[in-house]
């Protein structure tokens, strides 16, 4: 595929950081097609070079089916690359239906062997690890393959992902302090979410021998033994269990110890004693 196969058709246009050089076709009918680069300016001054893409759909969908599918298809490709910035310019309606055209900011370079943000879309797997992939044997998937398998996920699990790229802070919007407690109360709460809380226990008496009292709902494992035994069936290697398991409830007590209680200062206010050398009231 080539962009004069796509001139004039109607797509949505957006700003992202990757790309590619050519179309890509992401499923029947949906491609990605790279439509060159823009400077895009903020409102507290000065702009960003992003690139510029077109996301290009069957003829035949209605304007809110694309919106919607296009809405989705932004979850996936912040969650594959890792990048926020086409979930952050959704947000803020940076996006618009257009025919698609290939464009340049005036006054630039042009695009000629253009290297910057270019990514290879038949094997994306290097962005699905916080390792080099050589180092965790990840097989190659191409970018294709995996939309194809994003949109056969249950809703909750597309849900999560979503929740996973929406996360907060983002640097224009937050200070640093502000940011970093709340991306972590967000990460957080998805993993005790993903995880899950433990299996109720099925003993089978009717009431309590001492009060008579029905007995109370409980668990037969505590979180933290839940947890282990969770990522002990999801993890090939078990040897990083502890590992996971320790960080994530660091995590839990950071948030605790910052959520739970008021921390507002109860010390009582300075007063000022009257002088006897000064005159007035």
């Amino acid at each position: 595929m080539t962009l004069s196969d796509f001139g004039g058709r109607r797509g949505i246009l957006y700003y992202g950081q990757f790309r590619r050089r050519e179309p890509y076709a992401i499923a029947d009918g949906i491609a990605i097609v790279p439509s060159g680069w823009h400077m895009l300016p903020f409102p507290s001054g000065g702009a960003l070079r992003l690139s510029r893409l077109h996301f290009v759909m069957p003829v035949d969908w209605s304007d809110q089916v694309a919106r919607e599918r296009f809405r989705d298809w932004v979850i996936f490709d912040a969650f594959v690359l890792m990048n926020g910035r086409a979930s952050i310019l959704f947000d803020n309606h940076i996006f618009r239906f257009e025919d698609v055209t290939y464009s340049v900011d005036v006054g630039s370079i042009g695009d000629a062997a253009d290297l910057r943000y270019l990514v290879n879309y038949d094997d994306v797997s290097s962005y699905l690890v916080a390792e080099p992939s050589s180092v965790v044997n990840v097989p190659p998937w191409s970018y294709a393959e995996l939309y194809k398998t994003y949109l056969t996920l249950p809703a909750k699990t597309k849900s999560a992902i979503e929740w996973f790229i929406s996360a907060p802070p983002r640097p224009s919007q937050f200070d640093a302090f502000f940011g970093s407690y709340w991306a972590l109360l967000h990460i957080i709460n998805l993993i005790g979410d993903i995880i899950g809380d433990p299996p109720t226990c099925d003993c089978k008496s009717e009431k309590c021998d001492r009060c008579g009292s029905p007995p109370r709902t409980h668990h037969r494992l505590s979180q933290r033994d839940w947890r282990r035994e969770q990522l002990n069936a999801w993890l090939s290697d078990n040897s990083r269990v502890e590992e996971y398991a320790t960080l994530i409830e660091t995590g839990y007590r950071i948030r605790n110890r910052m959520s739970d209680g008021p921390l507002f200062d109860r010390s009582p206010p300075p007063t000022r004693s009257p002088r006897s050398d000064r005159g007035g009231l």
